[in-house]
């Protein structure tokens, strides 16, 4: 099979269905913690379940320099109790209007100290 027959590598929207949801936890802040049971597209087999953990969306910041180094700090992460080398990352929580790109220029500034040229 060559390249050519293949589909376009690309994510895909869709959905399963949803037999049964509910909040385990839900609050002011930008998280909830949801339950849902769910079956395959075409009905077959018995509903399963699936925890889905809602945030308001993020953005990576691949920063590249002139002599095509990239950008990477040490981050803690709590839930590991581990520190990870990482790009500059962040959620979607500069407001209502903010914009993934938004977000990147804001996380790329708070993380590393650093702005984009482009």
């Amino acid at each position: 099979m060559t390249s050519s027959s293949h589909p376009p590598l690309r994510d895909e929207p869709g959905s399963w269905p949803v037999v049964e949801s509910r909040d385990l936890h839900r609050d002011e802040w930008v998280v909830a913690l949801r339950e849902d049971h769910i079956t395959v597209p075409d009905g077959s087999g018995e509903p399963f379940r699936r925890l889905v953990l809602e945030h308001p969306g993020a953005a990576i910041v691949l920063a590249v320099d002139d002599d095509e180094r990239v950008l990477c700090l040490w981050q803690y992460r709590h839930a590991t109790q581990r520190t990870f080398v990482e790009i500059p990352a962040g959620l979607l929580d500069g407001g209502p209007d903010e914009s993934p790109l938004d977000a990147a220029r804001r996380e790329l500034v708070e993380e590393a100290g650093h702005e984009a040229e482009e």
